[in-house]
């Protein structure tokens, strides 16, 4: 709007972002935060438009999109390209703590008088709002968990592909738009994203084939001599089906689910109970094999044998839950505080 004006202060708008939950505390005027960008060392002020509470009311009834709050950056030492690729981390990580996509659409840029210079707005992929949050909206909560996470997500963006559709996966899944199948699907596409990026770290403990391919080619041929030996002496299995045996040798040589989730989780400490990871392990197989949860597949036999939760919704919660939890690991945070959803009605865990 204003050619040539020196630029003091940015104002990011941002979408989804709950400051605050009404019902635990006052709408505060902002909140804020320091954090390390590399050398730099940020201050950022995220504070609610001026009608917040309409907004946050109409997005908790109708489940859209619309800007909550703007995140305020002094600019005398970073350039827009510099502060850009900040306030992605931030919305990133916020949209971590909050369970919803948390994105900024716009740009406002004034002068030392308070002169608005510029605006810029953005085709920025936005997505519904939900209330699935693992951190609660409160002030001192959101602050610890910002400056405690920044560092850590900065150091494993890249090699976790934390931008680059992780945490896009697993927020969508929380998303309320869908069918509650197909929400527990996005939860184990997102798994299994983790899975594949954990096996291409340069140093994990775990590949994804158990001997090289060229070596494992070696022994196709003796391979498949010795299983076709064991089909061929039971008259009942025709050539066709031996054929389509055959084709699934290669599939000898792929390390099992269970065997990555052990080493990811062993990467990552964290420590689930040991029910915990066959329950998560047994609903994941029943939704990749068959679509449908696992209290809704089991047999009498296999629910005596390993107990699944009353309800597909239980059990789409005790799936957000279990990678909640991953994510907290995969960002440095632990497990000391955060919103359980796998408790009905989800409660506040403090864990010392």
């Amino acid at each position: 709007m204003i050619g040539g004006a020196d630029v003091e202060k940015v104002h990011f708008g941002i979408t989804n972002f709950e400051l605050v939950d009404p019902g635990m505390q006052a709408i505060p005027d902002r909140l804020d935060i320091g954090v390390k960008d590399k050398y730099l060392e940020i201050k950022i002020s995220i504070k609610p438009l001026a009608d917040y509470e309409k907004v946050m009311r109409r997005l908790r009834i109708l489940k859209g999109v619309d800007v909550t709050c703007e995140m305020l950056i002094e600019s005398a030492s970073q350039n827009i390209k510099q502060l850009k690729s900040f306030v992605d981390n931030l919305c990133w990580i916020l949209s971590v703590a909050r369970g919803t996509s948390i994105q900024w659409i716009y740009i406002y840029q004034y002068d030392d008088r308070g002169n608005c210079t510029s605006r810029s707005f953005f085709p920025r992929k936005t997505k519904p709002y939900c209330p699935l949050y693992i951190i609660a909206p409160i002030i001192k909560d959101t602050k610890l968990f910002l400056e405690k996470v920044y560092p850590s997500y900065i150091e494993r963006r890249d090699s976790y592909r934390l931008n680059e559709g992780i945490i896009a996966s697993y927020i969508d899944a929380k998303i309320e738009t869908d069918y509650l199948e197909a929400r527990g699907v996005k939860l184990v596409v997102a798994m299994e994203m983790l899975k594949d990026m954990f096996l291409e770290l340069p140093d994990t403990p775990i590949k994804y084939r158990i001997i090289e391919d060229n070596d494992f080619k070696e022994l196709l041929e003796d391979l498949q001599k010795a299983i076709g030996n064991v089909l061929k002496s039971n008259g009942r299995i025709s050539k066709s089906e031996r054929g389509d045996i055959y084709k699934n040798i290669l599939g000898l040589n792929h390390r099992s689910f269970p065997q990555v989730l052990e080493k990811l989780c062993e990467k990552l400490d964290f420590e689930p109970k040991k029910e915990d990871i066959d329950l998560f392990i047994t609903c994941r197989n029943s939704l990749v094999h068959r679509g449908r949860y696992y209290c809704q597949t089991a047999t009498p036999e296999e629910k005596a044998k390993r107990n699944p939760k009353s309800t597909a919704f239980e059990e789409y919660m005790f799936l957000v839950n279990f990678l909640d939890r991953i994510f907290l690991k995969m960002l440095n945070y632990g497990e000391n505080h955060y919103i359980d959803w796998s408790k009905l009605p989800p409660t506040r865990r403090i864990l010392t």
